[in-house]
């Protein structure tokens, strides 16, 4: 359908797709080998979510706190751990093949919280409003890539 190489779909599906798990899920059911691209797109764009926050409550004169995203820190810390002690566990290779067997049905146990009784009472607005920004970002995504991409 679009005329990408492989490197610039990962990076699509890396800026256009809602949460870190949803893109890491993505990329590997179209090539487990591309989920490093799509990731690091990813978590690119979120580690710009702390200084975006900081600016936004200075620009508005924001007297509460701003509420800062520890995920980030602790998604640093544990890719630190990962990259220190690879090499000491003798089977990294079955860690690593377990986290991956299991990261579907996490993702599936994690999507499938919100029910249909709940989606019903949120209303169809709401909905309406996420799945039109979800439109938004993948037009956006696709110009951006039909117009040079990232690179």
């Amino acid at each position: 359908m679009l005329d990408v190489d492989p490197h610039e779909f990962f990076v699509f599906i890396g800026v256009s797709v809602h949460d870190v798990a949803g893109v890491a899920a993505a990329a590997a059911a179209f090539d487990p080998s591309s989920v490093d691209v799509a990731l690091t797109t990813k978590l690119s764009r979120v580690v710009w979510i702390v200084p975006l926050a900081f600016a936004a409550a200075a620009a508005f004169r924001t007297t509460g706190r701003v509420a800062i995203p520890w995920f980030i820190l602790w998604f640093f810390v544990a890719a630190w751990i990962a990259s220190q002690v690879s090499g000491w566990i003798p089977r990294w290779d079955v860690v690593a093949a377990g986290s991956k067997t299991f990261f579907g049905p996490a993702l599936f146990l994690i999507g499938s919280s919100a029910s249909m009784a709940e989606m019903r009472e949120l209303g169809f607005r709401p909905v309406l409003f996420a799945l039109s920004l979800w439109g938004l970002v993948v037009v956006a995504a696709t110009l951006w890539l039909s117009l040079g991409g990232p690179g």
